[in-house]
Order: structure tokens, then sequence, then C-alpha cells
């Protein structure tokens, strides 16, 4: 028992020291983002038996060093984490979008448009004015660079996109190996009985970040092994195991059609060892080794995707993702071979080159289209893929691909009545261009009812072409290309010469874009080229370009009305996209901001309660070097003074 009352003193001594640590490390890291302030656990130490008087106490221990955390508020955080990464993309990309369009300004759509059909009006008053002429030339210019500046603008962002899709891929595998690093960190330290409390604190902020990137799952799990505890955590991003513990399945990115491409290569060879055995002539030995390539390439193909099935014939099927399955590789009997292209690999055919699609490292598919795929991620993806003209894409949100699908049916239609009315005659019929030939007449008019169909041809000398068939003239209606032009595509040429347009053929006019619209080539080589009259026999009038000028409000040209109807109606659906966006972010940051603070208000540090734990540890402290002061004294008296009576 001697200097028992020292061992006690010397207790309350190192856990009032160890408190001082304790609230002096949550005082430093106030300001810190991601921490959870931590509190000291002790509890009477085990007390000696005294021998039938009671139980003698003996001192203070200190259990352990907890963070305060709220696992649940954790939880109900990285759940909707998510939605505010998707909709904070979704509001600053839809905004630049609405810059593109340039709506409301001095500009945009409706000056441009107004002035192109004032020039109309102009020619129409004067049509033998070349001042006049040359306006409409330069404002039929300006509107072609109009609708060439927004889809050029528009492509330049789904590529910028498709580069803050990589990097976003990237920050996922960043973040995943760093949460596979603190794992291994935390169940290190934890195995032997230490506090692995900042480690948690880094691990969560990881969690945090990742959450608003995509969508995630977290879940820390018990197990008992050779009579331990032992913790293990694993995170799951859209759906998939990301880490698993000490385990980590990386995402990626591969380049679309690439894939595709190299599908191609390898039917193409396997069809090249088809043909030799087809054409025979070979000996025993050069078919085994023809076989064995077969085999090979086959390998190739199966290691290549899983996406290729080989049947006992050869014959090989490609599911695509966007277009189905295909039978790239059909082997005939007679090893004669049938090929057909896996496809070019795009979702949209308005898609620039080059775009990534995400997959799994292991080889697992990602699906991209999926609707519970959440964050940046997803808000990245529908921007970049939302609804093209590829019916088969699962992305349904109205991104880039969707508004330059809708400026590309914009201005063929726009292009091909313009062209239609303007290469009219005095009767009202379309005068096109030589080539079509039936019943040995050559169709040199066309005349259609108000719905726009085909119904009377004539020839040269404007005699109806009799007895054609309902399926003839919907061939004409098809093949046909109007002998005058106000609209053609540009080559892409460094001249900038436009196309002559013969392939803009009835109501294929695939070959124009909103990228490409412009004049046709005959007027931008001289303005004074331009017709200003339906009847050929006048030189000049200005019946035709008064037509031209009712064009503006022919609310039959759209299904949603006249020209500016159809424009209007893409604004409005961005401007309803943009808006929907703003109000999905604000109710998330409410919501996002509820759950910090209720997060804050149990695990950040109250530098008021800590200046209070600071003066309980000083004077605990104080107090138990003043127990051990007075012990030192008892017994100083009793060993050195006592003897001298």
């Amino acid at each position: 028992m001697a200097f028992f009352e020292f061992n006690v003193a010397l207790s309350g001594l190192f856990a009032a020291q160890r408190g001082l640590h304790v609230t002096s490390n949550n005082i430093t890291n106030a300001s810190t983002d991601g921490y959870s302030r931590q509190i000291l656990g002790q509890r009477a130490d085990t007390p000696l038996s005294g021998f039938g008087v009671g139980m003698t106490g003996t001192g203070v221990m200190t259990t352990n060093v907890t963070r305060v955390r709220d696992s649940y508020l954790d939880l109900k955080l990285w759940t909707q984490n998510p939605k505010l990464g998707e909709y904070n993309i979704k509001v600053t990309q839809n905004s630049l979008i609405e810059g593109a369009f340039g709506e409301p300004s001095d500009a945009g759509f409706t000056k441009v448009f107004n002035d192109l059909f004032n020039s109309f009006d102009e020619v129409s008053k004067d049509p033998t004015s070349g001042a006049a002429k040359v306006s409409v030339r330069e404002n039929l210019i300006s509107f072609g660079k109009y609708y060439s500046n927004i889809s050029t603008a528009l492509t330049g962002y789904q590529q910028n996109l498709n580069y803050e899709i990589k990097a976003t891929v990237d920050e996922i595998n960043i973040l995943g190996t760093r949460i596979q690093n603190l794992n291994s960190q935390i169940f290190q330290a934890e195995i032997y009985g230490d506090d692995a409390n900042s480690f948690r604190d880094e691990r969560d902020a990881c969690i945090d970040r990742l959450s608003e990137l995509i969508n995630v799952e977290a879940k820390e799990e018990e197990k008992v092994v050779e009579g331990k505890v032992l913790k293990t955590f694993s995170v799951k991003i859209a759906g998939q195991t990301f880490v698993d513990h000490l385990n980590l399945n990386t995402l990626g990115v591969e380049v679309r059609g690439e894939k595709e491409q190299k599908i191609d290569d390898i039917v193409n060879t396997l069809s090249g060892l088809y043909e030799k055995l087809k054409n025979g002539g070979l000996t025993a030995d050069e078919i085994t080794n023809i076989n064995e390539q077969i085999k090979l390439e086959q390998k190739k193909l199966t290691d290549l995707t899983p996406e290729c099935t080989i049947d006992a014939n050869g014959n090989i099927t490609y599911n695509s993702p966007l277009e189905g399955k295909i039978e790239v590789l059909k082997v005939n009997p007679d090893f004669s071979t049938e090929i057909k292209t896996a496809g070019d690999g795009k979702f949209n055919v308005e898609d620039v080159d080059g775009l990534y699609n995400v997959i799994w490292q292991n080889g697992l598919s990602f699906d991209m289209g999926n609707a519970n795929l959440s964050g940046e991620l997803k808000g990245l993806i529908d921007l970049r893929d939302g609804c093209g003209t590829a019916e088969s894409s699962e992305v349904t949100y109205n991104g880039i691909p969707y508004y330059i699908s809708r400026l590309n049916g914009y201005v063929r239609q726009f292009a091909q009545t313009m062209n239609d009315e303007y290469s009219k005659d005095k009767d009202g019929t379309i005068m096109i261009a030589g080539g079509l030939t039936y019943d040995g007449k050559e169709v040199a008019y066309i005349e259609r009812d108000e719905s726009g169909k085909i119904v009377k041809c004539y020839d040269e000398d404007k005699n109806e072409i009799a007895g054609l068939s309902a399926g003839e003239l919907e061939e004409i209606g098809n093949k046909y290309t109007t002998k005058y032009k106000l609209f053609s595509y540009s080559t892409g040429s460094s001249t900038g010469i436009p196309a002559t347009g013969e392939d803009l053929v009835g109501n294929d006019y695939s070959k124009m874009t909103a990228t490409n619209i412009t004049i046709s080539k005959e007027i931008y080589e001289n303005a004074s080229n331009m017709r200003s009259t339906y009847d050929t026999d006048k030189e000049s009038g200005g019946d035709l370009f008064r037509n031209l000028s009712n064009q503006k409000d022919n609310s039959k040209m759209f299904k949603e009305g006249d020209p500016k109807d159809y424009m209007a109606s893409i604004f409005s659906e961005l401007g309803i996209n943009a808006q929907e966006a703003i109000m999905y972010q604000s109710t998330q940051e409410s919501v996002t901001g509820i759950i910090k603070n209720q997060r804050l208000s149990v695990s950040q540090v109250d530098l008021t309660e800590e200046f209070t734990n600071l003066i309980k540890y000083q004077q605990a402290y104080q107090a138990s070097a003043k127990i051990m002061n007075t012990i030192d004294g008892i017994y100083e008296t009793t060993i050195f003074k006592l003897g001298n009576f």
C-alpha cells in the first residue's frame, strides 16, 4: 500500500493531461472542414477490496477518445448530395446554352429574322434595285451565320462536357483510391486498439465529395475474427461495388466507336480466313492452320467485349448498346460470308467525334442512361448526350444534341420551303432541275396540294404527265431538286464557296445542318443572279419577293406554327429546363443546408464548451497535483520528522 495515494493522484494527473490534449486539439481544429469534435472517455479504475470494510478506489482510467458524429445524418446528406451536384451542373450548362442562342438581345434571332424578311420587302418594292438585292444577299448570309454560330458553340460545349466527364471519372477514381487507403489505415489503427478519428473524418469528407459526383451507398460492417471485432467499410456507386474495404474497382472511359472499329477489323480478318477455306486448294496442314487462326481471332473478339457472341457455325452477333443485335458476320455452309458494320458507336447523329463512354475497368457494363444515376456525372452526361436523334438512347433529358437536332430540323424545313417558293413560276408550280423521266417525258414542274403532297407533274412544255401512280409521285417527291435556290450548304472549303445543292432533294435536306447552312452558289457569286418575279418572261417584278416575305407568317411551315413560333418553342423549352434546374437546385441547397446544419450542431466544435473543458481539466490537473503535494508532505513528516522524537 506504500505510495498508493501517489498512484491515485497520478492517474488523475494523467487523465487531466489527456483531457487538456483532447480539448486543445478540438480548439485548434475549430475551423477545419470535416473535423468532428472529440471527447475523452473516462471511468473510475478497478477498486481494491477493503477486506471487509468496503472497496478502496484506485483512481481514474481514460478509456478512449471518440468523435461526436451522427452516422444517420451522414447517410441523409450522402443521399441528397447527388441531386444537388446534378442540378448544379444543369444550371450552369443551361445558362451557357441560353447564352449561345443570344435571346433576348439586339443581335439574336429576332433581329436576324426580321432583317431578312425586311430585305425581302425592299426588293418587292423595287425589284431593279441592285442595292436591295445585295442587302438580301448579306441578310441571307447573316441568317446562315446565326445558326452556324449557335451550332458551333453548342458543339464546342459538347466537347467541353466530354472533357469534364473524363475529369469527373478521374476524380471519382482518386477519391476511391483515397478511401481504400484510409480503410487500410483505419483498420491497422483500430485492430490494435488505437483511435482513428482523424482518418475517419477524412474518409467521411471523401464520401461527402464523392456523393456530389455520383450517387453512393456507404456501409460499415462488423465481423468477428478469432474473437476480435473487425470493421470493414464498403462503398457502392451507381449500384455497383466501388470500394470493398481494401479492394477498389475503378471507372474508366473509352472513345465511342473504337470498340466497334476493332470488332469490324476482326470480322474482316475472319471473313478473309473463311474466304481462303471457300476457295479450296489447301493442304490438310494449311486448313488446320487457318482453323487455328480463326479460333485466335474469335478469342480476340470475346476478350474484347462480352457483347459479341459466336455460335457453333461461326456466326457472330454484336449486341450493340445503341442499335440492338447486329449479325456482323454470317458464315454460309460453303464458307462464303456476309458482313455488317458494328456501327460508329455514336448515340446521336449530331454528336462530335471522340466522345467518351464511361466503363468499369473490370469489364462490367456502366449504364450511362440509368434513371437511378445522379450526381455531377449524371448532369454532364444528360447535357452532353440528351435527346438527340438516337431513338435507342435512354438519356431523355433535353441536352445539347436535342437543341442541335431542333436547329437542324428548323434550317432544313425553312430552307426547303423557301427554295420551293423561290423556284415557283407564275402558275404556282415548282420548277425542278432535269433528270427525272417518266413514260419517256422529263419532269420539269411539280404541283403540290395544301398538305405538301405532289399531285401533278408537267413536262418542259407545261403538259401534264398523266397516268403517274401514287408511288411514282411519291418517288418524284423524294428525288426532285429545285431549279432555283435561296439556300444551300457550305462545302467546308477554305474559299467558302457553297455547294450547288443538287443533293438537296425532295424532303431530304440531310446534307444541310445548322452548322453549314448558307446561301445558294449562284447568289453567292453575284447578287444580280437573284430572281425577283415568278414570270420568266418579265425582266423584273416584285411578286416573288412579296410571297417570300409572306413566308414569315406561314403557319403551315412547321407543326409548331410559323418560323417564329418554331424558334419560340425552342426558347420556351430551354427556358423551362433552365428554370426547372434552378428550382431543383434551390430545393436541394435548402435540404442539404438543413442536414449540414444538423450535422454541425452535433459535430462542430463549440469554443465556449471547449474553454469550459479547458478550465475543468486545468483545475483537475491542479487538484491532482495538490493531492500529490499533500501526500508528499505527509510522507516527509512521517519519514523524516517522527524519528526525531
